[in-house]
């Protein structure tokens, strides 16, 4: 005898941790309320982190390459890097929302900064 079972996805799948990476100045512009809405769908089985760059204060890398002799790898701004890294080191998945400004990515995502 064959015996069918139906189980529902979020039953079978684990919670998934989802850090929205929200590169936009803007707190209620349009990629802000854009990653807002995939938020509110993605938080129904899984949790989700909005992590906005207006809530930090990051610095831009000044290529100095001090991260490299410091313990840790630190930078010596000692800004919220350290915490927004963090938040994306503890995700399985990071969705990155930007707005685009010919053809490129926002530069508040583009700080290549050294944190181990």
């Amino acid at each position: 005898m064959i015996k069918y079972v139906s189980y529902k996805i979020s039953e079978v799948i684990a919670m998934i941790n989802i850090a929205i990476l929200v590169g936009s100045m803007r707190k209620n512009g349009n990629t802000a309320r854009l990653a807002q809405s995939f938020a509110e769908d993605a938080a129904e089985n899984n949790n989700v982190e909005m992590v906005s760059v207006t809530n930090y204060n990051v610095n831009n890398c000044i290529g100095c390459n001090s991260c490299f002799t410091r313990e840790g790898n630190k930078c010596f701004q000692n800004d919220d890097i350290v915490q927004i890294y963090e938040k994306l080191r503890n995700a399985d998945i990071v969705a990155i929302a930007s707005p685009e400004y010919f053809y490129e990515i926002k530069n508040s995502l583009t700080i290549p900064k050294t944190v181990t």
